[in-house]
């Protein structure tokens, strides 16, 4: 008698627990149904990078600049409720309009990639001017509060990528050259959407190649000054308290260069702690991404042909040679 009793308390005990598994089933299933209106979401099929970045700290500080602010500030991306393929940040001179020009021609014939300009004061009246109706006009001009000149070369690079962190998030690719660079911007395209991915890479600084072992260019006489001929030599002059190796780090040129949406974050937070370089590629591609934790990768790396670069046609061209490879080789 008392056997039976233990086991018909043990079957309704079991019963109980069964019932509350019961339960908590149906409602777990109930809650992950869709519920009507509600937009079915698929999920992708591999990893993407993150492309709303937290807000930069210090937002109105650039190195030695404690009141920041863009002077003219476009906006190219709002109107993309959306993420696109790739935004082109050119670093070029004030009375360079006519190089603008043929860069914009090269925009106008990718729907992939949409451009902005990287500017600062200028002391000319007149091209200040002219530079306001250029950016009314096309609406493409991004300025920074500090004068452009050669030794801010830097400020303009990080300003470009804090714009894009802050008002262009939602480019997956970022495409720093400069404005005597033509690029084949549809050949760029078809590589970041079947070779890399098209919803955007991680923790990527891509360019041609990484130039290693460099020796930093001391001045060769305390009384060197600039004359006609020897600009170049003294522009790339940086002195001991500048940099004080005698060998920059490895970095890649800055003439072509590729970035993730999601390197821009740890690159902006590490320029807060490394001393200021004018020689922005050296700065941004060589002394910040070790800090950053960000890995640097030559195209050299990828299969052919992608490993020849094929999408810069030229570079550190007058603006007729611009013209002339536009016209002869990408139309």
């Amino acid at each position: 008698m008392l056997h039976r009793l233990l086991l018909n308390d043990l079957y309704f005990h079991a019963g109980c627990v069964f019932l509350v598994i019961l339960l908590l089933v149906h409602d777990s299933f109930k809650d992950s149904k869709q519920k009507p209106g509600q937009p079915c979401v698929p999920q992708r099929p591999f990893d993407v990078a993150e492309t709303t970045p937290s807000p930069l700290e210090n937002d109105d500080v650039l190195f030695k600049i404690n009141n920041f602010s863009f002077v003219i500030n476009p906006e190219i991306c709002h109107q993309y409720s959306h993420n696109f393929l790739a935004v082109n940040m050119v670093s070029s001179k004030p009375d360079h309009e006519a190089y603008r020009n043929v860069i914009r021609a090269m925009w106008n014939h990718s729907s992939y990639v949409k451009g902005v300009f990287l500017l600062g004061l200028s002391d000319d009246t007149g091209l200040k001017k002219r530079i306001r109706m250029e950016s009314k006009t096309y609406r493409d001009i991004l300025m920074g509060n500090f004068r452009d000149h050669y030794r801010n070369m830097t400020y303009k690079h990080i300003m470009g990528l804090k714009w894009v962190s802050k008002h262009c998030s939602n480019a997956r690719y970022i495409i720093k050259t400069d404005d005597d660079v033509v690029v084949d911007f549809k050949l760029l395209a078809n590589f970041f959407t079947r070779i890399l991915s098209p919803w955007g890479t991680n923790r990527l600084v891509l360019c041609p190649r990484i130039v290693k072992g460099l020796s930093v260019q001391r001045k060769r006489c305390s009384s060197e000054v600039t004359y006609p001929g020897n600009e170049k030599w003294t522009h790339n002059i940086v002195t001991t308290d500048e940099y004080r190796n005698d060998i920059f780090p490895d970095f890649c040129k800055g003439y072509f260069l590729i970035y993730s949406q999601d390197a821009l974050q740890p690159l902006l937070k590490a320029s807060r702690a490394v001393p200021y370089v004018y020689l922005d590629d050296v700065y941004v591609t060589g002394l910040l991404p070790p800090i950053a934790g960000i890995p640097v990768t030559s195209l050299r790396t990828f299969p052919p042909p992608w490993d020849r670069n094929p999408f810069v046609v030229g570079y550190e061209l007058e603006v007729c040679y611009m013209e002339k490879l536009w016209n002869v080789t990408l139309l």
